[in-house]
């Protein structure tokens, strides 16, 4: 019962750290615009930036959680002996996101040209973002199921592919 409380403290934990993560992001994003939006016909541009950093960081969970939705139906289709949780693999998957969270925010707070923007544009730290994240997410996914290394690449490397498919569509669309 402990280890159980102590794996939901532990997620909670997670989400706290990922969601102020996004929104330092997402805020010093937003500061970079602020030229733009004072031509605008925004009458209280402070307002304005609170509610659409709010709508960031809750998309950006939302969007974790429904990755890890994902995540866990695709799982369903190999079915493995053990099984695990929701909130576990959710766990898994903000775990496999930390470290990207943490590459933005040092790019954010140390003095590099640029900003977390021009960083989460470039195709190819999408592409080193994507494999890292389900590495991670497949080494939790190993040790939780006690599956063979060769199982965990396979759905490691599927993993992978989808999420560059989305990614790449998503842009694709996103570009017209």
């Amino acid at each position: 019962m402990l280890t159980r409380l102590k794996r939901h403290v532990n997620t909670i934990i997670l989400i706290l750290l990922y969601t102020v993560g996004i929104q330092i992001v997402s805020q010093s994003i937003l500061y970079s615009k602020i030229d733009e939006l004072e031509n605008s016909n925004i009458q209280n541009i402070d307002l304005f930036l609170f509610v659409i950093n709010l709508l960031i960081v809750i998309f950006s969970v939302l969007f974790i959680f429904f990755q890890s939705c994902l995540y866990k139906i695709f799982l369903v289709f190999f079915q493995f002996d053990k099984t695990i949780s929701f909130m576990r693999n959710f766990s898994h998957v903000l775990k496999g996101t930390m470290p990207f969270v943490i590459v933005c925010l040092i790019y954010e707070w140390f003095p590099i040209k640029g900003n977390a923007f021009e960083l989460l544009n470039q195709p190819f730290i999408n592409a080193v973002n994507v494999i890292v994240t389900n590495a991670i997410y497949v080494i939790f996914l190993k040790r939780d199921l006690e599956i063979s290394a060769g199982k965990a690449f396979i759905i490691g490397c599927m993993l992978v592919f989808f999420n560059l498919l989305f990614i790449t569509i998503s842009k694709f669309f996103i570009s017209y």
